[in-house]
């Protein structure tokens, strides 16, 4: 076969690569398929630490996470940004082990040499990062492997929450049997996290900044767990269709399942797991074979929200509560100020004073209206380097905010949290941050209440949902469509490597993504004003 025709996909975010690829140009994590698997369309044999875990999820994911890559969704840029987190606290935590050594591995693709490469260097009693082990069809690499005792050795797992969560749990287990499978004498586990309770210095300190948790007394009873579900997990892999699973609880649990947009596709546009906050009802109705919210059969167990939800769909047209609406228009006072921010927040902080995560505010988009009816005046900031944006975006905030009139955002509590957060960092602006609060108004309260609710908006109140119902108009044409995308993408651009021609296009399309934001605002607003 022609080599160019082979498709290829990244086992940890499913980029297409190329034939002869070593390391993903989408993530960058090396490549250990082989291209006779990439050929005949099988898996290499091997279960990895993510198919076993995929496995634990759904035995339908996990054969499509070794047969049927081109139904996962690629990596867009906020999913790029947590893989590249994960790296970087990765290559931090390596610190933390000063004598530690990278395994020699000249042919990533090649598992088993990989192996042996981890064989090579044990006998030199050093931490070593990313070592390879496998046993009878599991494979598994290792983050660090720390030599402890008497030809004993600690493995630790290394992850950018900043908690443990159960899956860590199945995720060092399975890593741990491999290891005593292979010949390791295992004495202790270990999980690396990030501390949420560190504090940025003049410098990082990965000390303080990581926290290590023991796991070993909580994952010994996994072992038997372990070995069993390998076991199941093989025939499995050899199938040459995918096991039939139904749609269940576990397409959410541990995370949100990549094949969900696949498996679901079936169901009607406004099904019961649209319905808002419909939790276990939704579940329920759909295992009665309720899928459709029109065909609900139980009203009374409907809260009000839900009975809106229910009656739009059936009648086809939206739900308005013009008294609740003009009252809440009554509180708005000209001119009209539409504000949003967008920040960025990395797992490892950049500034002095920021905690792991903390959301910086990088960029803000305004849309002043004096009266009714006028045209929407607009100004903007957008951070231009990588020095602590916020001192410059606090300045310009104040010089385009007026004395008077509302301050319109959309979810008010996260623009007043980056406000306050700024004010513990520069107390100058506690006093006029004060006197400006009590004229911020959130335009989501009427969506959040159902005061205006459409079918199309599918049970959410997000301005991704009311501007179409409302306007008809969308975000569809932007590169950029979403506040994590956007913090994500301005990371990438000023952290990480790109060209200048690269980082002005993604300003652009950051500029025209936040001003859609605000100007959204100012439709929606005009909107109801012609409602009431």
């Amino acid at each position: 076969m022609d080599a160019q025709m082979i498709q290829r996909f990244c086992e940890e975010c499913g980029f297409e690569l190329t034939a002869s690829a070593q390391f993903c140009e989408n993530c960058g994590t090396e490549v250990v398929d082989s291209i006779e698997s990439a050929v005949t369309g099988k898996a290499s044999g091997f279960i990895s630490k993510t198919g076993f875990l995929n496995g634990v999820q759904c035995q339908k994911l996990f054969w499509y996470y070794y047969h049927g890559r081109p139904h996962f969704p690629k990596a867009n840029a906020a999913t790029q940004f947590r893989f590249n987190q994960g790296n970087v606290i990765g290559e931090l935590a390596k610190q933390l082990f000063p004598d530690g050594m990278e395994v020699p591995n000249q042919n990533p693709r090649d598992l088993e040499a990989a192996a042996q490469s981890t064989l090579e260097v044990l006998a030199s009693r050093k931490p070593l990062f990313e070592a390879s082990v496998l046993h009878q069809g599991a494979y598994g690499r290792i983050d660090v492997l720390n030599p402890v005792g008497d030809g004993q050795w600690d493995i630790y797992e290394v992850k950018s929450s900043t908690s443990g969560k159960d899956v860590h749990l199945h995720d060092v287990a399975f890593q741990k049997h491999v290891a005593e499978a292979f010949g390791l004498n295992i004495r202790d586990c270990f999980l690396i996290h990030v501390s949420s309770r560190y504090n940025m210095g003049a410098q990082v300190d990965p000390g303080q900044l990581l926290a290590i948790a023991p796991l070993t007394g909580r994952i010994e009873h996994l072992s038997g767990w372990v070995t069993e579900t390998i076991a199941h997990l093989k025939p499995i892999l050899a199938q040459e269709s995918a096991p039939e699973v139904p749609i269940g609880r576990h397409c959410n649990v541990p995370y949100k399942c990549d094949l969900k947009g696949h498996c679901w596709a079936s169901l009607p546009e406004n099904n019961v797991f649209t319905l808002y906050r419909g939790g276990n009802l939704a579940w329920e109705l759909f295992e009665r074979g309720i899928t459709d919210i029109a065909k609900i059969d139980c009203l009374d167990r409907l809260t009000w929200r839900q009975r809106i939800q229910y009656d739009t769909v059936k009648s086809g047209q939206p739900h308005i509560d013009r008294k609740k609406l003009g009252l809440f228009m009554s509180k708005l006072q000209y001119p009209l100020y539409h504000l949003d921010f967008e920040t960025f927040g990395p797992a490892m902080p950049l500034y002095e004073g920021v905690r792991p995560y903390q959301q910086v505010p990088f960029q803000f988009s305004l849309h002043r209206v004096d009266k009714a009816g006028a045209d929407p005046i607009h100004s903007e900031y957008l951070a231009e380097d990588t020095s602590d944006p916020r001192r410059k975006f606090m300045e310009q905030l104040v010089a385009n905010l007026g004395q008077h009139g509302s301050i319109v955002t959309y979810n008010a509590a996260f623009e007043k949290a980056r406000l306050k957060e700024c004010c513990e960092a520069m107390p100058e602006y506690a006093d006029w941050y004060e006197a400006l609060r009590p004229r911020i108004v959130d335009l989501l309260v009427p969506f959040r209440a159902f005061s205006y609710y459409h079918p199309t908006q599918k049970g959410s109140a997000s301005i991704k949902a009311v501007l179409p119902a409302l306007t008809g108009a969308g975000y569809e044409e932007l590169q950029i469509q979403d506040g994590v995308s956007a913090g994500a993408e301005f990371y990438r651009v000023y952290f990480e490597e790109a060209s200048d021609e690269e980082r002005q296009q993604v300003r652009e399309q950051l500029l025209a993504y936040c001003s859609m934001d605000t100007l959204a605002m100012h439709w929606i607003y005009e909107s109801l004003r012609k409602i009431v």
